[in-house]
Parts: C-alpha cells; structure tokens; sequence
C-alpha cells in the first residue's frame, strides 16, 4: 500500500478500479476472503472524488455481507444512490450480482423493513458508508459474521 501513497489521484483511480474489478473476480469466483480484501483496497486506494469506483467497491461488499442482511442492504443502497447521482448504470456484471444478491436480502427480510433499510442506506453520506463497508470488509471471512455460502458465493440463482 506505501507504492500506492506515491501515485498521483488518476492513477489511484485507475489502480482502485482494478482492484475492484479483482474483487469482483473473486465474488464470482467465491474466493470471498480475496474479493473483501481487493474491495476494501479499491476503496482505500481511491481518491476521495472518484465516486464511480469507491460506489462499485461497496456493492461488492454489501454483496458478500449478506450474512449481515441489514447493513448489506444499507451498503448497496448508497451505492446505487451514488450510481445514480454520478450517471453511471451498473453494467452487465453488477447488474448479475445486484438481481441475484438482493433476491436472497428480500428473502431474508420483510417487506417493509428493506424498504426502510433501503431508504437509510439512500441517505447515508459517502464517506459514512465508505466507513461502513471498509469496517465491514475488514470481518468478511472471519467465522462467526462469515458463514460458508452466506454471500453471493455462487451467483447463479437459488430455486
């Protein structure tokens, strides 16, 4: 991480977007350990302004916390709602992660308590919800928050 303090801002944007492209290799992949460390340095390596890349590291978090339902669906609300403030859509590999990942979360929950959870993680500042998934990421994979199966281990649908 010292060589990356040396980057100036577009190529920390470009290193934290790789790394969250990894991350997603590793969701895919269900090497969650990997996946939560290559997330949590996207976001770490990101420059404060590169909203894109730091909203597209907490999906991938929120998607691998699904054993923690409510924060994950905080997680990947904000991230969204960054998504869209920016313009960006999801793309075809977070679009697969977002139709199987919030299945599971609707689920899990009732009606009502992910709308509310929704509209929460809507409001949540960039920065408190970078905080969140950077703190979350840190326990991925750790045996009593991390169940096997209990993130979007394999992102075919359940039926």
């Amino acid at each position: 991480m010292e060589a990356r303090s040396t980057l100036d801002s577009e190529d920390r944007e470009l290193v934290a977007i790789i790394e969250s492209n990894l991350g997603l290799c590793g969701l895919f992949l269900d090497e969650r350990d990997e996946a939560a460390a290559r997330f949590r340095s996207a976001l770490e390596t990101a420059p404060p302004g590169a909203r894109l890349v730091r909203a597209e590291a907490m999906l991938g978090i929120a998607a691998l916390a699904t054993a923690a339902p409510k924060t994950a669906v905080h997680l990947w609300s904000s991230g969204r709602s960054i998504l869209e403030d920016v313009g960006s859509p999801l793309g075809q590999v977070l679009e697969r992660v977002e139709r199987v990942f919030l299945e599971r979360l609707r689920a899990a929950l009732a009606r009502n308590v992910f709308a509310r959870l929704w509209d929460e993680g809507k409001a949540l500042t960039m920065s408190a919800a970078a905080e969140v998934a950077e703190d979350l990421a840190r326990g991925l994979g750790e045996p009593e928050r991390d169940a096997p199966g209990a993130g979007a281990a394999s992102l075919a649908p359940t039926s």
